[in-house]
């Protein structure tokens, strides 16, 4: 695996996490949910395992090389 594609499924995973921890943190705190904070972390935990998975595997069946699902033809001409 390339330094750049490990690099980019890092920033995805960490960044799903932060994304889920806080909707679901929110979403306690707005709807009164009872629901415990190692709970609120577990779900982002979950969200960022599939984060990578899902990196994974579009490395392999997307643009070859990223994390991407979208095809290479869509990129700017020229950008590599």
């Amino acid at each position: 695996m390339k330094k750049r594609l490990l690099y980019d499924i890092i920033e995805r995973v960490v960044w799903t996490f932060v994304q889920a921890f806080s909707g679901v943190m929110t979403g306690a705190a707005v709807f009164n949910w009872n629901v415990p904070l190692w709970q609120q972390a577990a779900a982002g935990g979950v969200a960022a395992v599939f984060s990578s998975l899902k990196g994974i595997a579009a490395s392999r069946l997307g643009t070859l090389d990223t994390a991407s699902t979208l095809p290479l033809a869509i990129d700017e001409p020229g950008e590599k």
